[in-house]
């Protein structure tokens, strides 16, 4: 392409983005600035770093970030088991796959996938954190994983949330939730074939006593670290997943009884047998 034309095509696309006049404020603009971090200054966040250095009873807390849902039905997961299978392969290999069959996957299947997502790797010898199989800022895991199970064998349907320290679903809401999961998409028809549908969700407080503003980018990725360890361990398995950035905020958030400000859905990602 001729550099005229490339710049042309560059004009357009923030035309489209900014229009023909200059907004006195953009809320992505205006986050982004006020998320930046600049040599010398503290800023938000600086009293919950020390805090966090000083006090034993916050490093206790922080280092079983996860929600607890004890009045539902818990299920123990069978181990996973993920195929050995090179890195090489399935980073070449993977797909975002639209269309399922409606084949069932077991229990194990979905236990190799939360696993994979947001599991507990290891335990720091004479501490009380964990690590995880993703990266997070200051192992703080603001993240929760949620999921609407479908079509498993050995898990009834229903809205389950991944508990990483007993590697267990805890039952949310029981019922097949497939109508208002679909509701909630902007492409319903995706995940009406699908297995399992996963929501990932913040509670933005686990890292912003630490991170202030930034650390609202921090989940973001830690969401992405999380959905691309579920895409390639459902490459791995022979199944197909998509990442569905395309949902009704609310509708989903309400599925889960959040507020959708200190707590909401930020990735979901459906997950079943290739059609």
């Amino acid at each position: 392409m001729k550099s005229s034309q490339a710049d042309a095509a560059t004009v357009n696309v923030a035309e489209l983005v900014y229009g023909d006049q200059v907004e006195l404020d953009d809320p992505a603009e205006t986050y982004h600035e006020a998320s930046k971090l600049h040599p010398g200054i503290l800023g938000e966040g600086a009293a919950g770093r020390t805090l966090l250095e000083t006090s034993a009873q916050l490093q206790r807390s922080t280092a079983r970030s996860t929600k607890r849902y004890v009045l539902g039905e818990a299920i123990r997961l069978p181990g996973p088991a993920l195929p050995d299978v090179g890195l090489t392969a399935l980073l070449r290999e993977r797909r975002s796959i639209r269309q399922f069959s409606g084949a069932r996957i077991d229990a194990q299947a979905l236990s190799s996938l939360v696993y994979a997502g947001y599991g507990i790797t290891h335990t720091v010898p004479a501490s009380p954190m964990t690590m995880r199989t993703v990266p997070s800022g200051g192992a703080l895991y603001p993240l929760d994983l949620y999921c609407a199970v479908l079509e498993v064998d050995g898990v009834a349907s229903g809205v389950y949330h991944y508990d990483p320290f007993q590697h267990a679903l805890e039952q949310v809401r029981a019922g097949d939730c497939r109508e208002e999961i679909g509701g909630s998409m902007v492409a319903p028809g995706i995940v009406m074939g699908a297995c399992v549908v996963l929501l990932i969700a913040a509670m933005f407080r686990r890292n912003r006593f630490k991170y202030g503003l930034r650390g609202y980018r921090f989940a973001l990725i830690e969401a992405g670290h999380l959905a691309q360890n579920v895409l390639l361990a459902s490459q791995s398995l022979q199944l197909g997943g998509v990442p569905l950035g395309g949902y009704y905020d609310r509708g989903i958030d309400d599925l889960l009884g959040m507020d959708g400000v200190n707590e909401s859905v930020v990735y979901t990602l459906a997950i079943g047998v290739p059609a």
